[in-house]
């Protein structure tokens, strides 16, 4: 198992985001995440264009905005190019079937953040690329189209993010514990041999912690906007938890893929620690905006 040594488990990769760097778009941006250290990162060019309206009178919907998505990847293994457990050099059918999913996914986000009714017979175009995959290439994709659309001016209900988490087993000696790393874990101590078995919950892996991960999460939850400046309209409709003490408001879970073998504990763990994660993209994402 590979062991962590530039960053704790609940951490993520160092995150660059570039907005406005299309020019023939209404709104782009670039998300890279990884730092200079690692020979490959995962990065990603997004690109909106639209509102407007459609050449064709298939794109129209009276009822509100059409939403095309094409993601590209030329990509062939990570979350970005399919299933991870695949091959950079998979056939063209798996990085096809892929890419639909992940247009799929991208679609459903932004059909449920926009404000669709405000756009009736008009479409709305993005184009994503992913131009190096070291991992979680496509919640990069998800967060690279959602700052994308903020830059665009594009008016949006709420800004969901996405995040990948992935469950490995490390299985130490003599009382060593992975939760030095800082993660949630299950253990399972003494297997008969005086070692103990430690399921790690990873954020924001890599290409190498994908292919050796037991389960994989990926999650796109809509961020709490409690203590991010003021009673605007997403903390409005934000649901209240019950039992929740002083009333907070917690992030809800929009979408999640999950894969592999994992109990309803290590979900619960993955989910807790995606609502965690998305509160620092969003502050990534709004100091990316300010400037």
């Amino acid at each position: 198992m590979q062991v962590r040594f530039d960053r704790k488990n609940h951490e993520f990769r160092p995150i660059t985001v570039e907005t406005g760097l299309v020019n023939e778009a209404e709104g782009s941006c670039k998300w890279t995440s990884g730092s200079a250290a690692r020979q490959s990162k995962t990065i990603v060019l997004a690109s909106v264009h639209g509102p407007a309206v459609p050449k064709y009178l298939r794109h129209e919907d009276f009822r509100g905005l059409s939403v095309d998505v094409e993601y590209s990847t030329g990509l062939g293994g990570g979350q970005g190019g399919g299933d991870p457990s695949a091959a950079p050099s998979s056939s063209s059918s798996e990085q096809q079937r892929a890419e639909r999913l992940g247009e799929k996914i991208i679609k459903s986000c932004i059909l449920g953040c926009v404000d669709a009714k405000a756009f009736p017979r008009m479409l709305l175009c993005l184009r994503v690329a992913v131009i190096e995959d070291d991992g979680g290439a496509l919640p990069c994709a998800v967060n690279a189209c959602i700052t994308a659309l903020a830059s665009a001016g594009v008016p949006m209900l709420h800004m969901p993010l996405a995040v990948s988490i992935v469950n490995q087993t490390q299985v130490s000696a003599g009382g060593e514990s992975a939760m030095d790393q800082g993660s949630d874990s299950d253990s399972d101590k003494n297997n008969g041999n005086g070692k103990s078995k430690v399921i790690l919950s990873l954020l924001d892996p890599v290409r190498e912690e994908e292919l050796e991960s037991e389960s994989r999460f990926l999650l796109v939850l809509r961020p709490s906007m409690r203590g991010e400046g003021g009673a605007d309209k997403e903390e409005e409709d934000m649901e209240e938890d019950e039992g929740e003490e002083g009333g907070q408001f917690r992030p809800r879970v929009l979408y999640q893929d999950c894969a592999g073998s994992f109990s309803p504990q290590q979900l619960g763990q993955a989910l807790e620690a995606g609502a965690q994660a998305v509160q620092q993209l969003l502050r990534v994402v709004r100091g990316a905006l300010a400037e």
